[in-house]
């Protein structure tokens, strides 16, 4: 008889909870719309920086160890990361998809020395698939500089940010979601946008997606559940002791 009545317990605190984080979320649910424009504080130069942007498949393959190796506290799914903040670069307008690409390609052929030298330079705006080879060198400036890679790279950290509605917690998630993307520097989530081929479809994951069920017990106070169900549990088995 006890636990029948302590598993009533349980489910009637499971429903009563779930509504109540159903409830918040609706509350604090962002608009998914995010500025990824380039401020000239975020500006990339023809320069660059020392790295590589690779044009063929082993390159391709080279350039995803060279970016896990760069290796820091930040590159794997963190605790604390906002749920549902997923985002994809396809949810850019039409306008600033073309703006994208266009710094894209303009910032190839700076790269190469000039749009004759280019042996691979596209951006296609209806997947935002991406290549950049020049015929005499390899570009200087790394991954996570090029323009489709750091707008990506923006939208998602915005969104992220854009979920940080705990007024306790805020700072502490925005600076989280700041420093697990790390836009224009190393080591953060890899960008799968660049290809071999502009009729190639890259891939979208999305890195805080699997993050999703070690946040619940972080930065938004409605989806505290583990931790109050894993008690109720307890107290039913000892009570059917």
């Amino acid at each position: 008889m006890k636990c029948v009545i302590s598993l009533n317990a349980i489910i009637l605190f499971l429903l009563i909870n779930v509504t109540h984080a159903q409830q918040q979320e609706d509350q604090n649910t962002a608009p998914d719309i995010v500025d990824v424009t380039l401020s000239p504080a975020n500006s990339i130069s023809s320069g660059g920086t020392s790295n590589t942007i690779f044009d063929d498949n082993d390159s391709l393959n080279n350039s995803a160890t060279t970016s896990a190796n760069e290796s820091n506290p930040h590159s794997s799914p963190a605790v604390g990361l906002p749920i549902d903040s997923r985002w994809s670069i396809l949810q850019l307008s039409d306008a600033d998809r073309d703006a994208v690409c266009k710094q894209q390609v303009d910032f190839c052929a700076n790269e190469c020395g000039g749009s004759n030298i280019t042996s691979s330079n596209f951006c296609n705006q209806t997947t935002m698939a991406w290549n950049c080879s020049c015929r005499n060198k390899v570009p200087d400036s790394p991954p996570y500089q090029w323009p489709v890679t750091l707008a990506e790279c923006t939208g998602r950290e915005q969104k992220c940010q854009a979920k940080c509605t705990n007024q306790s917690t805020q700072q502490l998630c925005i600076e989280g979601c700041a420093k697990y993307f790390r836009c224009n520097r190393p080591g953060g989530p890899q960008s799968q946008l660049q290809v071999m081929d502009p009729n190639m479809t890259p891939k979208y994951d999305d890195p805080t997606s699997n993050a999703t069920v070690l946040t619940c017990l972080s930065y938004d106070n409605n989806v505290f559940l583990l931790s109050p169900f894993l008690l109720a549990i307890f107290v039913a088995v000892v009570m059917c002791v």
